[in-house]
């Protein structure tokens, strides 16, 4: 996927040094430079409900308090049963 999102930025010369792309691993530890996102873009990412609750731990990793998951966070623990 990563080498079709780069080949795909590459060709957008509009964007080129806007935008970044990063292999992130749900659950993993968040890098600095990725804290306090202001957008964070997903597709297509919720095949498996085993790691759900990793990936709601890194989209709270990533966010800030404006980016807008911040009134999602009670629903999304209680119904992922995740303890976060």
């Amino acid at each position: 996927m990563m080498p079709w999102l780069k080949l795909n930025m590459e060709a957008n010369t509009g964007l080129r040094g806007l935008v970044q792309t990063r292999t992130l691993y749900w659950g993993d530890p968040v890098a600095k430079e990725l804290l306090n996102a202001d957008v964070i873009l997903g597709a297509d990412i919720m095949y498996a409900s085993s790691v759900h609750c990793l990936l709601l731990k890194t989209l709270l990793a990533l966010s800030k308090e404006d980016t807008g998951l911040n009134p999602l966070i009670p629903y999304l623990l209680i119904n992922l049963d995740c303890s976060v």
